[in-house]
Parts: structure tokens; C-alpha cells; sequence
């Protein structure tokens, strides 16, 4: 491959990818009319758990009957998993006994067939692949590549976004690493599965059958690990559809009668509020418990009533601060009325949260003294505002509240 033909195609690569990055950037100002309001930069972006993790190319998933011989054994975040599979890894194992051999022998040329020059009709650009996706992985890893439980920190200056952070606070918005490894990885298991394949057939021509048994048995390691996978999809994530009947039937029950139309949104209490970052000061974010959640969104499924709580990213940290307003003594401020129509706001309230037989939000803000006075206030909140209950049910109970009434 020489630079006269590089060059080129590096620059067009080069182009497309400032196009590209133009492009979604141009697209995103254009949709998002509240982009000035949203925060420069994300949480989230140097955490570990969300870096790409090398040993997690040798980490089997836990479907996964055949395991690779040198498995790491600790935890593998999510984010980072990128388990390579044991056709591949197997595979490069298979490939370097057999290249000490032939070099042990001196006939290499008989043993693994030797790369085709790029670009001809037998060897596909694979080296180019591969050279591609290696800035992605170098990205994945992070900033900081960090040793021996984090005592040492290796900066990583391959990474592009290493020199593109000191530009902008933007690049964190790239805050789930780990993702950036995918395209390396096909890219390997690609170039892996289009090089055994050369290897079969030169087996198979010189007669090889020890070395054409070898890519056999690597070819069923690759079915396994497919029905493995295969067989957990279709067993453990069929899961029972928590948006439709019978698992909502109580809320149904509880709700009687379809009078969404009076109503212009829905209140869970407790209140909870994910989106902000979690290093304002104070730190407004309030994650839910699972099943109160749940809850919330069947009752807003039901209602087709939209909820006042928020369970996303990037969240404009002014708009928890006016929700919040409500519970503080004097009720909701007046930004957040100025928001509202004239109609009702539907209130769910769970008053296990309250009555000592659930201590999750209890638990969660015992360090956190403004939110949970928050929390504390619920009850006083809906006795201050005059609301109406309208149904009740177990620790469950509709309330009615008119705030411009308030």
C-alpha cells in the first residue's frame, strides 16, 4: 500500500468525516430549538463504568457454555461489554500455534496463507478497516488508561478526544465510551472470519486435514456461542409486557372512569426528577424506585395523561428547579404556573413511601437534607393545596388539584 494511493483516500475519509460531523451538528441546532438551554457538558464522561475495558474482549457472557482459556473473571460493566467469541479468540490462538510452527519448520508459506495485497480481488481493504476503527477504539479506552485499580494513570494521546476536549466541554457529551468499540470489533471479527476462510481453503488444497478439522471445530465454536446467544434472547428477554393487561389492571381499577380530557397532566408522589447533572449545586436528581416508576408510567399509559416527573438526559437543570418549587411553602412558583392551563392536574399518590412500609426515598436522601425536606413535605403540600381525593385503594389514592386555585 503505497502513500500515492493513501494519501487520497485518506483525505476523502478526512472530508466525509468533517461532513458528517457538520452535518449532525447542523441538524441537531436546526431541530432542537431548546439547545441553548441545554448544559455544555455531560456527567458521565471520565467514569470507568462507562469506558471500554480491554479484558472485556476476553470475558465470555454469562449464556456462554465455552469460555475463553484466559478469561478475565472480574465484573464487566455493561457499557464495555465486547466479548470477541470463542471462534475469534480460539481462532488467534490457532493462528499463532501455527505460525511458531512453520517458523519452527521453516514453511510458513504452508501452513497460513499469507495477506493479499490490498485493494486486489482476493484481499479485500480490511487493513484499512481495521486502521479506521482503531481511533474508535482508542476513544472507548478513554483519556486516562487506568493500572493496577486505578494507582496508575496512563494518558492516552491517540485518543482524538483527548485534544478535543481542551477545545470544547461538547465532547462529553460522549459520555458512554464503551460504545466506540463496536465498529473495531466487527471490524476484527470481520477480518478474522474473511482470513480463516483464506486458511480453509489453502487446507483444503494442499490436503491438510488435521488443519481443515482445526477450522472446523472453530466454525462450531462460532455456532455455539450463535446458539447461545440465540437461546437467551429467547428465553430471558421475553418479558411480560408491563404496559398492558393483567399488569395493569389495578391501576385501572383504581382509575374508574376515562375522564383524561378534564385533566392536563399527571403528579406521581413521591416526585422524582433524572436529567440534570448530578454536580449541581444542589444536586436536584431524585431517581425513582423501579416500581413507583412503573407504576407512573402505566397510570400515564392509562390517562394518556403526560407526566410532570422526568426520566431522561440532558434536561435543563431550570426546569427540575420550578418543578420542585411546588413542595417548597408557598407552592409552585410562578414560572412553572405561568406554564399550566386553566384544568386540574391528576395526583397519584403512594403513600407507602410515607407510612414506613417503603424507605427507598428515605434511604436514598438520608445525605442529601434539601431533597429529602422535599420528600418530608408531601403530605403537607397536599393539605396546603386543597386537594380533593378522588379515589383511594390499598396505599394508592387519586387527588385532584386546581394549583391557580391554590
Amino acid at each position: 500500500m503505497g502513500w500515492a494511493r493513501l494519501a487520497p483516500l485518506a483525505g476523502r475519509g478526512l472530508a466525509l468525516l468533517a461532513a458528517v460531523v457538520v452535518l449532525t451538528f447542523g441538524v441537531l441546532q436546526v431541530l432542537d430549538h431548546r439547545h441553548a438551554e441545554r448544559p455544555v457538558g455531560s456527567d458521565g464522561y471520565g467514569w470507568i463504568e462507562w469506558k471500554f475495558q480491554f479484558g472485556a474482549l476476553f470475558r465470555g457472557y454469562d449464556y456462554n457454555t465455552v469460555r475463553f482459556l484466559l478469561e478475565r473473571t472480574a465484573h464487566i460493566p455493561y457499557e464495555s461489554s465486547a466479548y470477541l467469541g470463542g471462534f475469534v479468540l480460539y481462532g488467534l490462538l490457532a493462528v499463532g500455534g501455527l505460525a511458531l510452527l512453520a517458523r519452527q519448520r521453516q514453511r510458513s508459506g504452508q501452513l497460513l496463507p499469507a495477506l493479499p495485497a490490498p485493494g486486489t480481488e482476493t484481499g479485500p481493504d480490511f487493513l484499512l478497516l481495521l486502521l479506521a476503527a482503531l481511533p474508535l477504539l482508542l476513544i472507548g479506552l478513554g483519556e486516562t488508561i487506568e493500572l493496577d485499580g486505578g494507582n496508575y494513570v496512563i494518558n492516552d494521546y491517540l485518543n482524538p478526544f483527548f485534544w478535543l476536549h481542551k477545545l470544547t466541554e461538547r465532547i462529553t457529551q460522549f459520555r458512554a465510551l464503551g460504545r466506540f468499540i463496536w465498529p473495531f470489533w466487527w471490524a476484527l471479527v470481520l477480518s478474522f472470519g474473511w482470513y480463516a476462510g483464506l486458511a480453509w481453503r489453502q487446507a483444503a488444497a494442499q490436503g491438510g486435514r488435521r488443519r481443515q478439522l482445526l477450522w472446523i471445530v472453530l466454525a462450531v465454536l462460532a455456532g455455539n456461542d450463535a446458539l447461545n446467544a440465540g437461546k437467551y434472547y429467547h428465553t430471558y428477554t421475553q418479558r411480560d409486557n408491563l404496559f398492558a393487561e393483567p399488569a395493569t389492571d389495578e391501576l385501572r381499577q383504581l382509575v374508574g372512569w376515562p375522564e383524561a380530557a378534564h385533566y392536563q397532566a399527571l403528579l406521581p408522589l413521591p416526585f422524582y426528577y433524572v436529567g440534570t447533572k448530578v454536580d449541581d449545586v444542589p444536586c436536584l436528581v431524585v431517581d425513582p424506585d423501579d416500581p413507583h416508576c412503573n407504576h407512573t408510567y402505566q397510570l400515564g399509559l392509562i390517562t394518556g395523561l403526560p407526566l410532570m416527573p422526568q426520566k431522561a438526559t440532558r434536561t435543563p437543570g431550570y426546569q427540575a428547579v420550578e418543578l420542585q418549587s411546588m413542595f417548597l411553602p408557598g407552592g409552585p412558583a410562578p414560572a412553572l404556573l405561568a406554564r399550566l392551563d386553566q384544568r386540574p392536574i391528576l395526583v397519584f399518590l403512594d403513600s407507602a413511601y410515607y407510612n414506613g412500609q417503603n424507605t427507598y426515598y428515605r434511604d436514598l436522601l438520608k445525605d442529601r437534607p434539601e431533597m429529602l425536606a422535599l420528600f418530608n413535605r408531601v403530605p403537607d403540600f397536599i393539605r396546603e393545596q386543597g386537594m380533593y381525593r378522588l379515589r383511594h385503594q390499598g396505599n394508592w389514592s387519586l387527588y385532584e388539584w386546581q394549583p391557580r386555585k391554590s
